[in-house]
């Protein structure tokens, strides 16, 4: 008996010769001559699963037949056409569990690709915006450790605990290990103090910073970075703590932290960990400039303090005072570093209103936005400045107004972020070249960020006998070598 392997069936229709097609080429052969093809083919079919091959040769055999003729004349496009319609009888002559089964089976298995490619795509889609841009391909080719964690605790000003805060983030990032959410100590509101020892209060990062907006830009830009919230030990097993060090003492360029992680490890004898039972280092370094930010990308370095971002609660309010109408004509934004905190060697006011003077009195704008920590040198800068108008939040807040009261209730550092946010979109901004806020005024206001901010901080931009250095956006007046700005954004 005949196979019924639809591949045994003989296909003699495509082995006609030139000659024959050649012979017929202009018979004419319409759909109805295919339709009683298919019919005849159908016949023959059945007839050959059944063993019967008496008809076998008539269809095509004969090429001067009535049926032969049919098969003279398949040729080109018409041919085809047949060839499609033997293919769909043998499939139609197949068992329906063969047809189910393979429909089946295709499908999985386009959906698998399909899943497949989608993953791939998603986990290889690179972010759009510049921050998460720069963070992207590093964090997916660093070499993570699950059930590692890094915790910091910060201290300091509002802006030197943003630069911490960042660098934490990159201590955790240059490990490979998630990040407990750091701690922050409190100075004393009375003395401004950042190192008191006794009767220190502590927060979270929370308190200045918009942690949400850090963990919402990390799961586009470094899922593969874990969080676990302040104070947070679940699934730790073991607690690392090193012995206490100045932030002199130790500085770390790209891959140095690592190996400052796996050497602490390593003197804790903790040679083993899992993600159930994990091991912490309890940073007992200052993150406070101790990060070389030239030793990686200006993109990478930056990408890790611009995800640090001021809480949206005080942001509103430093916006609201912005968008005040005083200054819609444009303004200078002046900060005056003459705090409590500020030490005695540092510029003090004489110095910096003279060096911001050699700016101010050629400008074009008529209105200053002060500044300063303490209002009290608000009276002193108008007469330094009679020609200008001199504001403060206070002037450009309603007296008695909702943002108003929540402004009178706020602490120095939690005051500051509002004044900072007041700055940021000023005509120029000046400053100390010591202040943190000055500082990173001018980070986050910078027109070159191809380069690092520190090195686009030269005198021969400005013009001869210039007292400040800096940009079209940002003058800062030095004070510090410019090699201590490596270890800041």
């Amino acid at each position: 008996m005949p196979s019924t392997d639809a591949q045994s069936i003989p296909l003699a229709p495509f082995a006609l010769s030139r000659e024959s097609q050649d012979s017929e080429n202009k018979r004419s052969f319409d759909d109805d001559d295919l339709d009683d093809l298919e019919l005849k083919l159908g016949a023959r079919h059945r007839a050959y699963e059944k063993g019967d091959d008496s008809d076998g040769g008539s269809l095509f055999d004969d090429p001067d037949g009535e049926d032969g003729a049919l098969g003279v004349l398949l040729g080109g496009a018409t041919r085809r056409s047949a060839a499609r319609r033997v293919w769909s009888t043998r499939l139609a002559g197949l068992p329906p569990s063969w047809i189910t089964t393979g429909a089946a089976s295709l499908v999985v298995l386009l959906s698998i690709v399909g899943i497949a490619i989608y993953i791939i795509t998603q986990n290889y889609q690179v972010p759009d915006d510049p921050t998460s841009k720069a963070l992207f391909i590093p964090c997916r080719e660093n070499k993570w450790r699950p059930g590692t964690w890094v915790n910091c605790t910060l201290s300091m000003g509002l802006n030197n605990l943003r630069s911490e805060f960042s660098t934490c983030l990159k201590f955790a990032f240059d490990a490979g290990a998630g990040l407990i959410l750091p701690t922050i100590a409190l100075r004393n509101t009375a003395t401004l103090d950042a190192w008191q020892t006794e009767g220190v209060q502590y927060a979270g990062p929370d308190i200045y910073f918009d942690v949400d907006y850090l963990k919402e830009k990390l799961a586009v830009s470094c899922p593969q970075m874990r969080f676990k919230d302040r104070g947070d030990t679940t699934d730790i097993a073991v607690q690392v703590k090193d012995k206490k060090r100045e932030w002199w003492e130790l500085r770390f360029a790209a891959g140095q932290y690592r190996q400052h992680f796996d050497e602490m490890l390593s003197t804790h004898d903790v040679k083993q960990w899992s993600a159930n039972a994990g091991v912490v280092v309890e940073e007992t370094l200052r993150p406070y400039a101790v990060w070389d930010y030239t030793s990686q990308s200006v993109a990478f370095g930056h990408g890790w303090f611009d995800i640090v971002q001021f809480a949206h609660r005080l942001v509103s309010v430093g916006d609201h005072i912005a968008s005040h109408s005083a200054l819609a004509e444009g303004y200078l934004g002046v900060h005056l570093r003459l705090e409590k905190d500020a030490f005695d060697y540092w510029s003090g006011f004489d110095a910096q209103t003279n060096a911001y003077a050699h700016y101010i009195d050629p400008r074009p704008e008529k209105v200053i936005y002060l500044a300063c920590g303490d209002p009290s040198w608000k009276t002193k800068f108008q007469d330094r400045f009679p020609k200008h108008k001199v504001v403060d939040k206070w002037d450009l807040l309603e007296e008695g107004s909702e943002a108003w009261s929540n402004a009178k209730n706020l602490t120095f550092d939690e005051s500051a972020i509002l004044d900072y946010r007041a700055m940021l979109p000023a005509n120029l901004v000046m400053g100390i070249g010591v202040s943190s806020f000055a500082y990173l005024l001018g980070v986050d206001r910078r027109a070159n960020r191809e380069a690092h901010y520190a090195e686009t901080l030269h005198s021969e931009l400005m013009p001869p006998n210039s007292p400040m250095v800096g940009d079209d956006n940002t003058l800062l007046l030095p004070f510090i070598l410019p090699e201590y700005y490596q270890f800041f954004p």
